[in-house]
């Protein structure tokens, strides 16, 4: 009974007419369809080729780019954290040696003035 009442509200749904988008219904599966946010109020909408007008194409565009520049953003900035630990890292072991070694060497040699 669950299933036969969301088949036709999905139905009921899938052959609503958006008016502001001739050849164009709103609907979550678009089979042969482009599928196209409304950039007005959200809703997917399923268009025939050639139906969907030119504004949501730049909706798309810009919210395709968006997401691409926060994804790499996200990338660099991981990329130089990581960068950044590692040369931390590599100093701190670099000097913290060179410290015990020049330790060492003073008090294996102690009359070695030049270090």
């Amino acid at each position: 009974m669950k299933a036969l009442l969301i088949a036709c509200l999905c139905l009921c749904f899938a052959v609503t007419v958006i008016e502001a988008y001739p050849g164009c219904i709103s609907g979550n599966v678009c089979a042969g369809r482009s599928a196209v946010r409304d950039p007005t109020s959200g809703t997917i909408l399923c268009c025939n080729p050639g139906s969907v007008p030119i504004e949501s194409y730049y909706v798309v565009v810009v919210a395709v780019v968006v997401v691409v520049v926060i994804v790499v953003a996200v990338i660099v900035v991981a990329v130089v954290v990581v960068v950044v630990v590692v040369v931390v890292v590599v100093v701190v072991v670099v000097v913290t040696f060179c410290s015990c070694l020049r330790k060492a060497i003073y008090i294996n040699f102690p009359q070695s003035t030049h270090l």
